[in-house]
């Protein structure tokens, strides 16, 4: 598909970052023949796309850092679950959080294991980790999205369980919090980017960031109205 729309010399590609190397490949071909390349929500590593529009990463992680300090009273044993390794978003996410602990000395990381995306792995490790863990992080939403389907309530296997994007989990109380990142916004922001360079020749910014907020069952009404 991505070839496709090379070969349909479209001025702009709007795709969400990838480190696979064929996809890189064309991405890079594109690029060659002058067609615009913006990144939405997840930026691809050492690439010379013109526009990343999505969340502050870094920021994102150190969000989920102090919330969990919060939750935690500052005491925990870590599992961290991510997606895969070598996205940069991911990567960004867990610097972000380890940033956010320097504070917090009572706070450990026991593992950083990924899920490959995948349900069924994620909850052999939803199990295996809770050995030595009484805290879960995950840093994408495939964590969160399979605890909320697996358990109609929460389970006590954790102490405490924080993610991402999964808005129900929260709802149902089987999470304790989420980074909810504004995907709408995103949307909104890209044409209005790809506008301006019609208009001026050139993007507001190389990197635009949108909002996030922390999601709670206290604050969920607030906060999904926004």
């Amino acid at each position: 598909l991505l070839r496709q729309q090379v070969a349909a010399k479209g001025d702009v590609l709007v795709i969400q970052g990838n480190e696979d190397a064929q996809f890189r490949a064309v991405l890079e071909k594109a690029h060659e023949e002058g067609i615009q390349i913006i990144c939405v929500d997840t930026p691809c590593q050492d690439f010379p796309y013109d526009l990343y529009v999505g969340t502050d990463n870094r920021a994102a992680g150190e969000m989920i850092g102090r919330e969990l300090a919060r939750l935690t009273d500052g005491q925990a044993d870590v599992a961290v679950v991510s997606g895969e390794e070598g996205y940069l978003n991911l990567e960004e996410r867990l610097e972000g959080f380890r940033d956010a602990l320097v504070d917090y000395p009572g706070i450990h990381i026991q593992d950083v294991c990924y899920d490959e995306y995948d349900g069924l792995t994620f909850m052999q490790l939803y199990h295996d980790l809770s050995d030595e863990a009484d805290a879960l992080v995950c840093l994408e939403g495939t964590g969160g999205q399979t605890v909320y389907h697996t358990y109609a309530q929460r389970d006590d296997t954790y102490r405490v369980i924080v993610g991402f994007d999964s808005y129900d989990g929260v709802r149902s109380g089987v999470l304790d919090g989420v980074v909810k990142q504004d995907t709408e916004q995103m949307g909104w922001k890209v044409v209005e980017e790809i506008a301006g360079y019609i208009e001026n020749g050139r993007y507001s910014a190389e990197e635009i960031y949108t909002d996030i907020m922390w999601l709670t069952s206290e604050n969920y009404d607030e906060v999904m109205k926004e």
